[in-house]
């Protein structure tokens, strides 16, 4: 499970990862745009509980009846999130490891807008209050002690590297 702000480096590392160990990444920004762009006439918030809803079902179906290990892209700062997919990560006998990324709000809102001027955003994020939150100790104190935090400042290959190494940890511990 990635974790982390908006713009804080998650979608890009999931991405990244995923090609790398040939997962699949389930997106919630990716299910609530496209609720969105349907014109749906939903709210932003009721997009959002079922974009959640739609990303557990999709997590259900990959993790417990295909048995693939999947990248689980989602900001992860509520406690239900993490508290649904530990319980699919549980009934599938598999183990979570949680990456969470890191950047100042700076580097996050610079993100964001990049993204935006080029049209690789979803328009809802940049509305989010969350991208000049400096300090994220309290929107993440219900994630374990024995997660990863990666700064994404640094070059994506050093993050790519030390997500790799945490993953594959986790894949040896299962192998034994």
């Amino acid at each position: 499970m990635m974790a982390g702000l908006p713009g804080s480096g998650k979608t890009t590392l999931s991405l990244e990862l995923g090609r790398t160990l040939g997962w699949p990444v389930l997106s919630k920004d990716l299910f609530k745009s496209s609720l969105i762009r349907a014109r749906t006439g939903m709210t932003d918030e009721e997009a959002g509980r079922v974009a959640y809803e739609l990303l557990f079902d999709q997590a259900r179906e990959l993790l417990i009846e295909q048995k693939l290990s999947i990248i689980f892209d989602t900001s992860a700062h509520l406690t239900f999130i993490l508290d649904h997919v530990a319980r699919i990560v549980e009934i599938a006998g598999a183990e979570m490891k949680i990456i969470h990324c890191v950047a100042p709000s700076k580097v996050r809102l610079k993100r964001l807008k990049e993204r935006a001027a080029t049209n690789l955003h979803y328009p809802f994020m940049l509305r989010m209050a969350t991208a000049a939150i400096e300090d994220e100790t309290e929107h993440f104190r219900h994630l374990s002690d024995d997660k990863l935090n990666i700064d994404t400042q640094r070059p994506l290959y050093m993050c790519i590297g030390e997500a790799l190494l945490y993953v594959r940890e986790a894949q040896r511990i299962v192998d034994r």
